[in-house]
Formats: C-alpha cells, sequence, structure tokens
C-alpha cells in the first residue's frame, strides 16, 4: 500500500493498482457514474469546485496484463508506478515538475502517464515534491522541486542551478562515491531474497 495526503493506493500481487479517498487528481481514473462517488465532503480544495468528495475503491484502467504494475511511489500530491517493462507513470500534481513531463507541460495528470524520458527502470521513490529513478545501469535521476539541491542535480562549477527539475536529470554523484578502481559504487536494494545489485 501507499498513500499520499489525500489518497490511498493498493497494488496486488498480479500487478493491479487500485485506489480511493478524495475526488483528486492522484485517484489516477475517472469515474464512469456519478453513483461511484460516497458524496462525503472532506478537508481539502477540489480541482474546481472549492471542496472534495470521497470516492469509493476502484482499479486503474491503464494497468492491464501488459502493463501490470511491480512498484508505487508516492509524494504529498503525486504518484508513481513502475510497470513490468521498465516503464514509469505518473499522475497528480505537477506544480512542481514533481511528474517528470517536459517544462512546457505543467498540467495536472488525473491519469496515469508514461514519463518518455525513462526506460529500463528497476526501483522508484519520491518525497513530498520530488522524484526518483534507478535504472538497471545503477544510474540514479531525479525532478520535482529542487529545495536546497535535495535532487542533487546542481553543479555550481558549471552553473547549473535549478530550483524545479521537469524531466528527469541523471544524479552526478560526489567524489566519496567513487571507488579506489575509479568506479562509482554500487546502488543496492535490499529485498526479500537477500540484495540486489545495480552497478553504474
Amino acid at each position: 500500500m501507499a498513500f499520499t495526503a489525500l489518497n490511498s493506493l493498493l497494488l496486488t500481487t498480479d500487478g493491479r493498482l487500485f485506489t480511493w479517498g478524495a475526488m483528486h487528481y492522484c485517484l489516477g481514473r475517472t469515474l464512469s457514474t456519478p453513483d461511484k462517488s460516497l458524496g462525503i465532503p472532506v478537508a481539502g480544495s477540489n480541482m474546481k469546485t472549492g471542496h472534495m468528495q470521497a470516492v469509493d475503491i476502484g482499479e486503474i484502467e491503464e494497468f492491464s496484463d501488459l502493463n501490470s504494475v511491480v512498484m508505487v511511489a508516492t509524494g504529498r500530491s503525486h504518484v508513481l508506478a513502475l510497470d513490468i517493462k521498465g516503464r514509469v507513470w505518473s499522475w497528480g500534481t505537477n506544480d512542481k515538475g514533481q511528474l517528470g513531463h517536459p517544462m512546457e507541460d505543467t498540467s495536472p495528470k488525473d491519469k496515469p502517464c508514461i514519463i518518455k524520458k525513462l526506460k529500463n527502470i528497476v526501483q522508484i521513490y519520491c518525497g513530498e515534491y520530488q522524484s526518483f529513478a534507478v535504472d538497471t545501469a545503477g544510474e540514479i535521476y531525479a525532478w520535482g522541486l529542487n529545495k536546497n539541491n535535495c535532487l542533487l542535480v546542481n553543479q555550481l562549477e558549471i552553473g547549473l542551478v535549478k530550483t524545479i527539475v521537469h524531466e528527469p536529470l541523471q544524479i552526478v554523484l560526489p567524489e566519496y562515491f567513487i571507488g579506489s578502481n575509479m568506479t562509482k559504487m554500487n546502488v543496492v536494494q535490499n529485498n526479500t531474497g537477500g540484495f540486489d545489485f545495480y552497478s553504474s
């Protein structure tokens, strides 16, 4: 399970994704009939009307057998999903670039959209307004709000300083991550069967 500020998400063992909670972008689905809304006012502000309604549990249809989900990560008001093909999908609010789409596309998304700049991804993570992904080579990508350089994408020596990163940028790790053989350290992910190593 995973949670945003206003929604809950449940990932099943066969890769299906269910959501419920507030009528918010993070729901990730369009209600086909009005009776799916429970009509209960909840705290917060709606996308248009100034209040929200609670919505019963339902499945996100984009994730079929071909696009089944293996991992979900959530921020305050955005969601990432990793599918079996190593693609990353995002939806929710996008005011700080947290969805990973081009700069000219800052609108919120109420349904999952693929982040085109990412492929062969094996892990995803979210901060409050930040997003991260790791690929099979161990390279780390970051996007979203870069307050205090928390995305680790600024490069002061070449004048690269970003407050908001709209599309995934590869993180340049500090020198102390470089091993004695001049190779980067591996990214390690703990799992139930032991450890996965992704060499970078």
